[in-house]
């Protein structure tokens, strides 16, 4: 109970997390919301560690299947992009059956140089 946390919107989002925080990765923040210079925000994550410009979506089936899921996530990572961040996203595959592989690509993502 100690670890739950109102903020994630899918049981994808809470199994990524508490693979992560297990992992002593746990992210900065979650539901981050990247805002231009207007204070516009104009991407949201589902976890991010703002201190190293790093995002991490969840991609469930129920959201990411449909086509246009799929162009405004492309859009919102090449937007970050654009902003000097990097975005990692993960599948229920992988977060289930390549844990290890989630893990150390967020370590590597963390890691400095």
């Amino acid at each position: 109970m100690a670890l739950a946390d109102a903020r994630s919107e899918s049981p994808l989002e809470t199994y990524g997390r508490l693979l992560l925080v297990r992992a002593g990765l746990g992210p900065e923040t979650l539901q981050f919301e990247l805002r231009d210079g207007r204070g516009n925000a104009f991407a949201r994550f589902d976890m991010a560690w703002p201190s190293a410009r790093l995002a991490v979506e969840m991609d469930g089936r129920e959201f990411h299947d449909d086509p246009d899921a799929l162009y405004r996530d492309r859009s919102k990572a090449n937007a970050a992009t654009l902003e000097g961040w990097r975005v990692l996203r993960f599948t229920w595959y992988d977060v289930m059956r390549r844990p290890d592989w989630v893990i150390a690509t967020v370590r590597s993502a963390l890691t400095p140089g």
